[in-house]
């Protein structure tokens, strides 16, 4: 059994690492974005008096950074909780789990001796529901963080797709 405790914390332990690596890919999205829309910005050229072309554009770039900076609110959260960080917990120092072999061993009595085992079990058990929730915290915000990089995708594709075709009318 105590195999099965085991193998689920160092589960929870691989998922901590691979939530660290999954926030690269929505950090580029969002960079290029960030950059796609800073190009509309530049190259559309607005009129001195807006008409209704300029409003649209005006106002899918607003939505637009509205969805960035939520997606990067939800990455921010899922990379260290905000300033806080995350608090994932960590066996002792190998030098407890040594004291108590050895009061074990010097022990006459036994009665008093104490079960490492299922000291080291119960931690198992505990750490791996403590990382496990943690975990699930900071997937939860990094699919906000992918969905709403997705809906910006949509509107500077959509934003992107009016700006051509105003190009092109020209």
């Amino acid at each position: 059994m105590l195999d099965f405790y085991k193998n689920k914390f160092e589960r929870e332990l691989k998922r901590r690492v691979d939530l660290d690596n999954a926030v690269n890919s929505p950090i580029l999205v969002s960079s290029l974005l960030v950059g796609l829309n800073s190009y509309i910005i530049k190259e559309h050229e607005f009129l001195k008096i807006w008409d209704v072309k300029d409003s649209i554009i005006i106002l899918v770039l607003i939505t637009s950074s509205i969805l960035i900076l939520i997606s990067c609110y939800y990455i921010f959260h899922s990379v260290n909780n905000f300033l806080n960080g995350f608090e994932y917990p960590n066996f002792d120092l190998m030098s407890k789990y040594r004291e108590i072999e050895v009061f074990n061993n010097e022990c006459a009595n036994e009665d008093e001796k104490m079960d490492i085992e299922n000291i080291i079990k119960n931690k198992i058990v505990t750490y791996s529901d403590e990382a496990t929730i943690i975990n699930d915290k900071r997937s939860e915000s990094l699919f906000k963080a992918r969905k709403f990089i997705i809906l910006n995708f949509i509107t500077t594709t959509v934003n992107i797709i009016i700006i051509t075709s105003i190009n092109i009318l020209r």
